[in-house]
């Protein structure tokens, strides 16, 4: 097949739209498909655009096989509506102009947040007469209104216009979980259960096939380190965080945190930080993804965190994913279905959304915990992510559904 992807953010972005977006691309290469990604020039989240990448109408970049063609963004990064506003459509406008070549495709696969991506998704399909496929990571405007990212009346009441006819429009849905799906049907009583597929998130087990088996460093019974990867916004309750780390900071000085990554909240969590005084946590500018497997290998639990809503309650952080893969037990602050995914697998601990007192008194428990206690947990997780969610056979998942979904549009 001949496919277009599109999808604002895009390797070597950091993130959970960039890494999904890249793992399609990578692995329907692999299997012998023709992909082409349609995306911005990196500058997420950071708002800089990438050192070795220019900011203009059309860059053609090919990464292993994929043909990647980015365009003009407004580089932003995330601090207030206007720049949002002018982020989201300032790629939606160049990359709408970039379909109006006469290339043809099979399907094309749309990637969403930010919801106006939708736009150039009903654009492709209307000016190339192809079929299309929503794959919907978090469910917009709704999260959005709920994380607080979102207030303006007008602007919210557009985009669940937009949303409802890019569901009505699209020839399939895919989304990352159960829950998410349950949240697509039940705001959204003409779309039918099977139009809407689960794809989940999920880890590229080849970049973490050097980590040791036994990662997790038993013979330390004296410091738990404890480490956040990823994103630093609005989803993720850093408030609450840094009350924990103030809880924590002298009733339990063998506990050690880092925090590696960047986003909308990073400088409020830096300063809070120095304002506190805090000595029990580290941190540094997000990595590039290839960087982190070897680096959580110096560490014993991977924390998530997540804000109070019935979005994220449905949400499946990306960051546990890497924790499992490299053998660590995750500690995950809210969520319910991750809560479901952690105790039923028994691959961690789980504490209620926004509840410093929670997650401070959980550390402390972890922390008098034999270590093999925490490497039992880490197997398990291994275990899971290598059959649940191996992003290889997530991709022929993938594939198979997009196949049905051109058969179907070629026989009507």
């Amino acid at each position: 097949m001949k496919i277009l992807i599109i999808s604002q953010y895009f390797y070597p972005e950091s993130g959970a739209g960039s890494s999904r977006a890249y793992f399609f691309a990578k692995y329907l290469t692999e299997l012998g498909h023709s992909i082409k990604v349609l995306c911005a020039t990196p500058n997420y989240p950071s708002g800089e655009v990438y050192k070795g990448y220019k900011n203009s109408w059309r860059n053609k970049e090919n990464l292993s096989g994929i043909n990647v063609i980015r365009t003009l963004v407004y580089p932003a990064r995330y601090s207030g509506f206007a720049k949002r506003f002018f982020n989201y459509a300032s790629f939606t406008f160049s990359s709408s102009a970039e379909l109006l070549r006469g290339e043809d495709f099979d399907v094309i696969l749309v990637s969403s947040p930010p919801i106006s991506v939708f736009l150039v998704g009903l654009l492709a399909r209307n000016v190339k007469k192809t079929p299309l496929v929503l794959d919907v990571r978090d469910v917009w405007p709704g999260a959005a209104v709920a994380t607080g990212n979102l207030k303006t009346k007008w602007v919210v009441k557009a985009l669940e216009t937009l949303e409802k006819l890019s569901y009505k429009k699209a020839n399939k849905i895919v989304t990352v979980n159960e829950e998410t799906k349950g949240i697509l049907l039940e705001n959204n009583d003409f779309l039918e259960k099977e139009n809407v597929e689960v794809v989940f998130n999920g880890v590229d087990l080849e970049l973490f096939k050097q980590i040791p088996k036994h990662s997790i460093k038993t013979k330390n019974t004296v410091t738990l380190s404890i480490v956040y990867t990823g994103t630093i916004g609005e989803q993720h309750s850093f408030s609450t965080f840094l009350e924990t780390l103030s809880m924590l900071n002298k009733k339990a000085k063998n506990v050690k945190f880092s925090v590696i990554g960047e986003g909308s909240k990073r400088d409020y969590f830096i300063e809070a930080i120095d304002e506190k005084k805090l000595s029990n946590i580290s941190f540094r500018r997000d990595l590039k993804y290839r960087d982190i497997p070897s680096l959580l290998n110096n560490y014993d639990l991977g924390l998530a965190l997540l804000r109070s809503n019935k979005y994220l309650d449905s949400a499946y952080p990306v960051k546990t994913f890497d924790y499992m893969a490299a053998g660590k037990p995750v500690l995950v602050s809210g969520g319910l279905a991750m809560r479901k995914l952690v105790e039923e697998n028994k691959i961690g601990f789980w504490v209620p959304a926004e509840d410093p007192k929670a997650l401070a008194s959980k550390v402390i428990e972890i922390s008098r915990l034999p270590r093999n206690k925490l490497w039992e947990m880490g197997e398990r997780g291994r275990k899971l992510v290598e059959e649940r969610f191996n992003r290889a056979e997530q991709a022929k998942k993938l594939e198979k559904i997009l196949e049905d979904v051109v058969q179907s549009e070629n026989r009507s």
